[in-house]
C-alpha cells in the first residue's frame, strides 16, 4: 500500500519547476518498464500525458485557472479519482487506476510504496491512428460510423445521472454564468486567438439567445433534459476500435459537466464542423434521440464553452447563425 502523505503537505501549493524536473525524469523513463521506452511527452494547457508502447499516464499540471484548481498534491489526487471514475463510464477498460508517483532514491517511480510526491492517471494507450480526428483526416469517416457514434451517446445520456443537484446546471442562470465567465477569461485574448469581430460577434448573439430562450431553458429542464454527460465532447476524444471508447471528459468542474443533452450533441456537432466536415456535424445531430427541433439546437449552440480556443468561437459562431 501507498504510504499516506500528511495532510499539510498535500495541502501545501506545488512548485512548478520542481513539478517540470519531476515530469522530465519520468520521460526519461525513470520508473517504467523497460518495454515502454521510448517516453513520449503530449502538453494541453492543463495536463502533461506520457506515452508508453502500451500505457499511458495522464499528469494534472499545479495550475488555478479559477474554472480548475490543480494546485496541491491533494487536489490532483481527487482529481485523478474522479477522473478515473467518470471515464469509466464511456471507456471502461481503458482507464486502469490512480497511479502514485514516489520518490526513491531523488527519482520519481511509478510505484504504491513510498514518498508519494504526485498522482497521474494510468491507462491504456489508445491507437492514434483510430481517434475520430485523425481518421477525419484521411476520409475514414463515414455516415454509418457517426450512426454508431450517435447511438452510444444515446445510450449513454440515457442512463446517465438525473435529479435535482444535476438539473441546477440545466437552468438559466448557471448557463448565463458560463458564458460571462468564459468571455471575462477570453478578453485577454483577442486578436491572438479570436479576431475581435468575431468575438463581438459571439457574444452579442449569445446575449440575444440567453434573453430569447430563458424560458426553453428551464422548460427543458422540467422534461428531464439535463444529464451528467461527458462535457467536451470532440473528435480527438472519440476512438474507433472494436467498440466506441468516448474519453476525456471533464472532472473537474460539474457546471461544464451536467448539462442539457442537445448541448452535448452540438458540442461534437460544431467540433466536425470547425473540422471541414459539417455534413457530418448535421448527421450526427439528427442521428441523436434528443436533437430533433431547431429550438432544441438553439439551446445547445447557447450552453456551450469557448475554452479560450478559436476553432470552438468560429464553430459556435457558425451555428449560432445557422439557429437563427
Amino acid at each position: 500500500m501507498a504510504v499516506s502523505f500528511e495532510e499539510e503537505e498535500g495541502d501545501r501549493k506545488t512548485d512548478m519547476q520542481v513539478w517540470l524536473g519531476m515530469v522530465e525524469s519520468l520521460c526519461k523513463g525513470f520508473g517504467w518498464a523497460a518495454d515502454e521506452l521510448p517516453i513520449e511527452m503530449i502538453q494541453t494547457h492543463i495536463s502533461i500525458i506520457l506515452l508508453g508502447k502500451r500505457q499511458a499516464l495522464k499528469l494534472k499540471k499545479p495550475v488555478d485557472f479559477g474554472f480548475l484548481d490543480y494546485t496541491t498534491l491533494a487536489k490532483r489526487h481527487r482529481a485523478c479519482e474522479a477522473e478515473i471514475n467518470l471515464n469509466r463510464r464511456l471507456c471502461p477498460n481503458t482507464y486502469l487506476a490512480v497511479q502514485p508517483i514516489v520518490e526513491v532514491n531523488g527519482q520519481p517511480q511509478l510505484a504504491n510504496a513510498g514518498h508519494i510526491i504526485d498522482y497521474g492517471v494510468l491507462m491504456k494507450r489508445l491507437p492514434g491512428e483510430r481517434m475520430l480526428d485523425q481518421m477525419l483526416l484521411k476520409n475514414e469517416v463515414s455516415e454509418s460510423l457517426m450512426a454508431r457514434v450517435a447511438e452510444r451517446l444515446s445510450a449513454f445520456h440515457r442512463e446517465a445521472r438525473r435529479g435535482s443537484e444535476v438539473d441546477f446546471y440545466g437552468g438559466a442562470a448557471v448557463i448565463r454564468r458560463n458564458w460571462e465567465e468564459n468571455f471575462t477569461q477570453t478578453i485577454p485574448y483577442v486578436e491572438r486567438t479570436v479576431a475581435t469581430a468575431e468575438f463581438d460577434l459571439i457574444r452579442n448573439r449569445v446575449a440575444d439567445w440567453l434573453e430569447d430562450f430563458d424560458r426553453l431553458f428551464n422548460k427543458r429542464v422540467r422534461e428531464g433534459r439535463i444529464c451528467d454527460g461527458h462535457g467536451d465532447l470532440r473528435s480527438e476524444s472519440i476512438c474507433i476500435t472494436n467498440g466506441i471508447c468516448i474519453f476525456d471528459c471533464i472532472e473537474f468542474n460539474d457546471r461544464f459537466r451536467c448539462a442539457d443533452v442537445a448541448s452535448e450533441v452540438a458540442f461534437l456537432a460544431m467540433d466536425l464542423d470547425a473540422r471541414g466536415r459539417p455534413d457530418l456535424g448535421y448527421y450526427s445531430f439528427q442521428e441523436n434521440d434528443i436533437s430533433k427541433t431547431r429550438a432544441q439546437a438553439a439551446q445547445a449552440s447557447s450552453s456551450g464553452r469557448l475554452h479560450n480556443d478559436k476553432i470552438a468561437c468560429g464553430a459556435c459562431a457558425n451555428l449560432l447563425s445557422a439557429c437563427s
